[in-house]
């Protein structure tokens, strides 16, 4: 991770179904709200997905003009290792990694908005959000930020 002074325009992107393929895992996904054990196989297997190069080189360009990228996920922060680790090795370009703290049940859209808010204070400064969830998404929007949401076509296995 590389921490340099940006100017005031910064990406924020999800990781899961944004930069990663993570769709072969959806099988092991917990109920929303579930205690953090339930999704541990999930988290612990999200080393293996393949990246989305599409989203990367976008956010490669973007980081290369200058823009601060921050990769934000709603995994817990247990799970930073693993997420830092897959972040670096396909070269997906982040100046800061926001995690959901433990024991932290909220959906989401709260929890990321909350993240970032508490990070950021002056949302002014984020030009772009990018997420695969509609509700994510949605909730990005009604704080006056623009967002672009990830349909991306699946990675051979």
């Amino acid at each position: 991770m590389k921490k340099t002074d940006r100017t005031k325009r910064w990406v924020v992107c999800d990781i899961d179904h944004s930069v990663s393929d993570a769709r072969w895992r959806d099988g092991m996904m917990a109920p929303e709200g579930s205690a953090a054990t339930a999704w541990d196989a999930y988290n612990e297997a999200a080393k293996d997905d393949r990246p989305i190069p599409e989203v990367i080189e976008l956010l490669r360009a973007l980081h290369n003009d200058g823009w601060g990228t921050v990769a934000l996920t709603a995994r817990p922060i247990k799970w930073k290792p693993v997420t830092q680790s897959w972040l670096l090795e396909h070269d997906v370009p982040f100046d800061e990694l926001l995690m959901r703290p433990h024991e932290d049940f909220r959906p989401a859209p709260m929890v990321k908005v909350s993240l970032i808010m508490k990070r950021f204070g002056n949302l002014a400064d984020i030009r772009l959000v990018i997420d695969d969830r509609s509700d994510v998404i949605a909730a990005f929007l009604e704080q006056g930020i623009t967002a672009l949401q990830v349909h991306a076509r699946r990675t051979e296995r």
